[in-house]
């Protein structure tokens, strides 16, 4: 099975409107670095930190990630030391989904809180690998967590959130350090093993979920590699089918970001339909665009693409300037970005109060970078 134009068709109107998309972005980009009063803010040279608490919040969010295993683990029925029996696992795993399915489970509050403080630790172990030293194994503390609870709740999004909130630290701290160089041969090796990884817990998240290890089907693999294909393509596939074919392009009735920033009623967010694309295929899911373009219409969410793109530049000449306090916007605008091929990361309210204990704990925390 490979990756081709029957299971997931593109339609050059979607390609027009995609690539319209990002050049928006980039035009704000280089707008913004014309003007020569916003391009040159004044450097602050105080940039006096210490790692000893970056390490502190990284260990302490993965305690807190710790416990919001337990406290989901709970909420389900099971034990916290079934989490050491494989059968156990398969059988909480299994029963966590058709809850899901069913809509008769939705994560206790404690959980909510837990994990919020974890997500926006994710930044802080993303800041602390980038500064190359001996304690930087403790930055991929999260990666655990986020490879936990996708085992006990079989859904990828946790380590996926993990991922991108984590390579939007590391970023946000190399352009802190006004590092030439954000793509070092280190890091690519690092997304190679990420990818790598995340290919190897989606096949074990799925034969969980699916309960494929008992399944008498004689093609397991080719079932689980078109799954991968769907997860990652189908999403731009269904937006695809929906923007030429289902949506009205003279309707005048807009969401103001409802859709977009769902942040505390994720419903509002989640599209309820299910787009049928290619050979009989389905899924809700429709990228993040489907939600800009139902919020503000095809032309306002290019003018937002504009407003985006004009915002994240300017939050990055913060940070490069030496303004700490912006770290964790900059991180969640990469991470924003990184995970636009699904949904927009803002209808989930963890997401939301990552972002604010961030700013809490940057501006509290005394980090340090090496080349300082």
């Amino acid at each position: 099975a490979v990756l081709n134009y029957s299971i997931f068709p593109i339609h050059p109107l979607t390609l027009i409107y995609v690539i319209s998309s990002f050049l928006m972005l980039l035009f704000a980009h280089i707008l913004l670095n014309s003007k020569s009063n916003l391009s040159k803010l004044s450097i602050n040279p105080q940039r006096s930190y210490n790692l000893y608490w970056n390490k502190l919040i990284v260990i302490m969010g993965f305690f807190f990630g710790i416990f919001a295993i337990i406290t989901i683990i709970i909420a389900h029925g099971f034990d916290f030391s079934d989490l050491f029996s494989p059968s156990k696992i398969i059988l909480l795993s299994n029963e966590a989904y058709a809850s899901k399915v069913k809509g008769e489970f939705s994560p206790p509050l404690l959980y909510t809180i837990l994990i919020s403080i974890f997500y926006s630790s994710c930044i802080f172990a993303g800041i602390q690998y980038s500064n190359n030293i001996k304690s930087s194994r403790i930055a991929f503390l999260p990666f655990l967590i986020g490879i936990l609870i996708m085992l006990v709740e079989t859904t990828k999004a946790p380590f996926l959130f993990s991922l991108i909130l984590w390579l939007g630290g590391y970023f946000s701290a190399k352009v802190f350090e006004r590092s030439s160089e954000l793509f070092s041969k280190k890091i690519i090796k690092l997304i190679k093993r990420f990818l790598f990884v995340i290919i190897l817990l989606f096949l074990i998240s799925h034969i969980n979920r699916y309960n494929l290890a008992e399944s008498s089907e004689k093609n397991v693999f080719s079932i689980l590699f078109l799954k991968f294909q769907i997860y990652f393509f189908g999403g731009f596939a269904a937006f695809n089918e929906w923007f030429v074919n289902l949506y009205n392009f003279s309707s005048s009735e807009i969401g103001f970001g409802k859709y977009t920033f769902g942040i505390f009623d994720k419903e509002r967010g989640n599209f309820q339909d299910w787009i049928k694309y290619g050979d009989g295929y389905s899924t809700n899911i429709c990228t993040y665009f489907r939600h800009l373009i139902v919020d503000f219409g095809v032309i306002g969410s290019l003018i937002f693409h504009f407003l985006i793109g004009i915002f994240i530049s300017l939050v990055y000449r913060l940070v490069r300037s030496g303004r700490k306090i912006f770290i964790p916007l900059l991180a969640m605008s990469y991470a924003f970005i990184m995970f636009s091929f699904i949904v927009s990361i803002f209808l989930y309210t963890t997401m939301f109060a990552a972002l604010c204990v961030a700013f809490i704990l940057m501006f509290f925390s005394q980090i340090k970078f090496k080349n300082e």
